[in-house]
């Protein structure tokens, strides 16, 4: 952690600039949320963004192929003003596919992709932002993804210590280094003519290192903010 806190400290007031640079464009952004059978999750993903700091932004979610209440529920959002698209796919294609027809329909400067179970910190969109305003060559932000249930089994501590070793601090280095390479799809932040020169998302299993090394391919940085902070849901045992 003394890396980051050296780079906090070099760079608080161009940080500052850029965040300030932000509210004063105040660029729209597409937050997509592609997934399976996540309705459950759709009234806390609406409530968490409604609390946002940075409030200009669209949602739009793509339903890939569910099998429970899924679609009653994101069209009801919609409906209400909650949503602001809302597809279903009725075969299912996969994640990326579903992102790729977000992406379609988006009209954000960035694009901040989310798993429906992530919850936001109230200041989460604008501290993934800032990083695209203090380098321009930033393509990609990555967020910092915590265990939202931590206390709930050994479990979810355990996982808990997991993510603060791998996500936290071992990305934190790798972004100092310049080699940090795989933004998470539970939280993450594009550029959005970065998205278009790589063509989206390839189908396949391989969703989130396969669209960071994309970007980096074609010259651009990859950041982690881990001030940007996410919460997600963790598996309360060890077996499925």
């Amino acid at each position: 952690m003394v890396i980051y806190n050296i780079d906090r400290y070099i760079h608080k007031s161009s940080k500052q600039q850029a965040q300030d640079q932000l509210f004063t464009e105040k660029p729209i952004v597409s937050i997509i949320v592609p997934g399976k059978n996540e309705g459950r999750h759709f009234y806390k993903l609406t409530r968490t963004l409604t609390e946002q700091t940075y409030s200009n932004y669209e949602l739009i979610v793509v339903d890939d192929g569910s099998d429970d209440n899924s679609a009653l529920i994101g069209r009801d959002l919609e409906r209400r003003g909650y949503i602001d698209k809302f597809f279903r796919n009725e075969i299912r294609g996969g994640k990326a596919s579903g992102a790729n027809l977000a992406l379609r329909y988006a009209r954000g400067k960035f694009i901040v992709h989310l798993d429906a179970d992530t919850s936001l910190n109230n200041d989460a969109l604008e501290k993934i932002l800032t990083p695209f305003y203090y380098d321009y060559r930033v393509g990609g932000v990555g967020g910092n993804v915590k265990v939202r249930n931590r206390q709930e089994s050994l479990a979810t501590a355990l996982q808990s210590i997991e993510y603060l070793k791998t996500i936290t601090i071992g990305r934190v280095v790798t972004s100092y280094l310049g080699i940090y390479r795989i933004i998470s799809g539970a939280y993450g932040a594009f550029r959005r003519e970065a998205l278009d020169r790589v063509e989206g998302y390839d189908i396949g299993p391989g969703l989130d290192g396969d669209i960071t090394v994309k970007i980096r391919k074609i010259g651009y940085r990859i950041w982690f903010e881990p001030t940007a902070v996410g919460q997600t849901h963790a598996p309360t045992t060890f077996y499925k």
